[in-house]
């Protein structure tokens, strides 16, 4: 029973995304049970083929980070990682 979540923003999160199925079909199962589009949310956009714009046609956003240069970047960490990897001298 998730009644008691309706009229909240739902986010979906997943390390990656590349055919785009796995957010698609969630997405559309909480479409059936009532729920607006959610906001989805990626670390790694590989998005193969038209994965991108499915997953935009059944989602209210797609947002990922920088780790893989995409237009849905929105998430700045490529700074960060480049910093662990060669700290200051």
């Amino acid at each position: 029973d998730l009644s008691r979540w309706q009229g909240r923003t739902v986010v979906l999160v997943d390390d990656m995304i590349s055919s785009g199925n796995t957010m698609i079909v969630a997405a559309e199962q909480l479409a059936a049970l009532g729920f607006g589009r959610p906001m989805c949310l990626t670390v790694h956009a590989l998005f193969a083929d038209d994965a991108y714009a499915r997953l935009l046609a059944v989602s209210q956003a797609v947002v990922s980070t920088d780790t893989v240069r995409h237009v849905s970047n929105a998430i700045p960490v490529s700074g960060l990682l480049a910093a662990g990897i060669n700290p200051p001298a």
